[in-house]
């Protein structure tokens, strides 16, 4: 997925840092938030 992307979703909260890559550290690794599972149209999953 292209970086702008990623940031992107970051910037609209629906998506936030998940942790460091030691092994890629240019990479950006990132999960959805709440409201980035229902801006995709679906509920987020259980905890």
């Amino acid at each position: 997925m292209p970086r702008k992307t990623v940031e992107a979703c970051v910037a609209h909260g629906w998506a936030r840092p998940w942790f460091d890559n030691p092994l890629k550290p240019d990479w950006l690794v990132c999960r959805l938030t709440e409201a980035g599972w229902r801006a995709i149209g679906r509920e987020p999953p259980k905890a």
